[in-house]
């Protein structure tokens, strides 16, 4: 009853999401430090106050720049999806 693998579909649908993530960063909708936090939280599952470290912020500027720009990121990847 431990970790089941992700299914094929899962990995597929992952990858498909990064790469609308990274797309969205090189139409300038999102920039580089909140790719890279929205990315280590919400992908690799990296804790907030452990991933504002790695980028000289705290936790709280981390939050504000990740939830600015995913609020930013919903209407682009609605269109996608």
């Amino acid at each position: 009853p431990g970790d089941v693998a992700p299914s094929a579909e899962e990995i597929v649908l992952g990858r498909a999401a990064i790469d609308d993530l990274v797309a969205a960063h090189r139409e300038g909708v999102i920039d580089g430090l909140a790719l890279t936090l929205i990315l280590r939280t919400r992908v690799d599952e990296v804790p907030l106050d452990v991933a504002a470290a790695e980028q000289q912020a705290t936790a709280r500027q981390a939050n504000c720049i990740r939830w600015r720009a995913e609020r930013r990121l919903r209407p682009v990847l609605e269109m996608v999806g």
